[in-house]
């Protein structure tokens, strides 16, 4: 007896690499936790308290894409929303940080 196995390969490629941020320049570039992680410590959050917002991120980012895109003011808004909760110091120095690196 003979066996066919079907796999769907959409089930296999992560969704967040799918997802395009669409910058404030309306250029656009792939989602990349990393850089959330990165801006977060370069704030002043410590590394673990970063990783687990950008966690978090990118498990509510399927919530808002429309058509695989988000607006980099959505993430903006939800990292602040998440910090807040932490700490709303790091929050503040956060806004202030992207002011200073509006990249």
């Amino acid at each position: 007896m003979r066996y066919s196995i079907y796999i769907e390969y959409s089930n296999l490629i992560p969704y967040k690499h799918m997802a395009q941020v669409i910058k404030r320049n309306g250029s656009m570039e792939a989602f990349d936790k990393s850089k959330i992680s990165m801006g977060l410590t370069h704030a002043g959050l410590l590394v673990s308290d970063a990783n687990n917002i950008a966690d978090q991120v990118e498990q509510w980012l399927p919530e808002v894409l429309e058509d695989d895109k988000v607006d980099s003011f959505v993430i903006r808004d939800r990292l602040v929303e998440l910090l807040e909760e932490m700490d709303p110091q790091a929050a503040q120095r956060f806004l202030e940080y992207k002011k200073q690196n509006p990249s």
